[in-house]
C-alpha cells in the first residue's frame, strides 16, 4: 500500500511538474508571437527610419501594423522586478497604456544586427542600420521537485529565441 502511495505522489508531482513546463512554454509563445508580428511590420508605410531607439531590452519603431495606412508608434519593453529579478515584457502602440504581454521572465534581450548579421554594439546610435532583431526570452518554470519527468538541472527554465527580418527595412 505504502508503494503505491509514493507512486501516486510521484505520478501528481510529475503531472504538475509537466504542467508547469507546458504553462511557461505556452506564456513564451504568446510573447514571442506578439513581439514577432509587430517587429516584422517595423517601417511598413513609413518613410523615414524605422527604428526611434534601440537598446537591449527596450526597442521603439514606427509601421502600418494594422495596415489601416497609418503609422503607429510601438513600443516593446522590459522591467525586471527588484524583489524577485524577474521580468515583465510590455507593448505600447501610439503611446497609449502598456500591455503587459509577458511575465516571469529570468531573463529578456534584444541584439540588433545589419543586413550581413553583424551585430550592432551601439543599437541606439546605428539605428537606419538595423535590419535584423534577435530577440531571446527564458521563462521560469516553479516546478515542485527534482522527480522522474524533469531533470531539475535542465528543465527549470523554458527558453524561447527567434529572429525576425521586418519586410520593409
Amino acid at each position: 500500500m505504502l508503494i503505491v502511495l509514493k507512486l501516486v505522489l510521484i505520478l501528481n508531482t510529475t503531472l504538475y511538474d509537466r504542467t508547469a513546463l507546458a504553462n511557461t512554454n505556452v506564456m513564451l509563445g504568446a510573447t514571442s508571437d506578439v513581439m514577432y508580428r509587430d517587429i516584422r511590420l517595423a517601417g511598413y508605410n513609413v518613410t523615414a527610419t524605422a527604428f526611434t531607439a534601440a537598446a537591449p531590452t527596450d526597442m521603439q519603431f514606427s509601421g502600418d501594423i494594422d495596415n489601416n495606412g497609418s503609422v503607429d508608434a510601438i513600443r516593446i519593453y522590459g522591467v525586471q522586478d527588484g524583489t524577485t529579478q524577474l521580468w515583465k515584457v510590455y507593448r505600447v502602440v501610439n503611446g497609449g497604456t502598456p500591455l503587459m504581454i509577458g511575465s516571469g521572465l529570468m531573463s529578456f534581450s534584444f541584439v540588433y544586427k545589419t543586413r550581413n548579421s553583424v551585430v550592432i554594439t551601439t543599437p541606439s546610435d546605428s539605428l537606419a542600420n538595423i535590419a535584423v532583431i534577435q530577440a531571446t526570452l527564458v521563462g521560469k518554470v516553479n516546478v515542485l521537485s527534482s522527480n522522474l519527468y524533469l531533470d531539475s538541472s535542465k528543465d527549470t527554465t523554458a527558453t524561447r529565441e527567434f529572429r525576425v527580418f521586418p519586410l520593409n527595412l
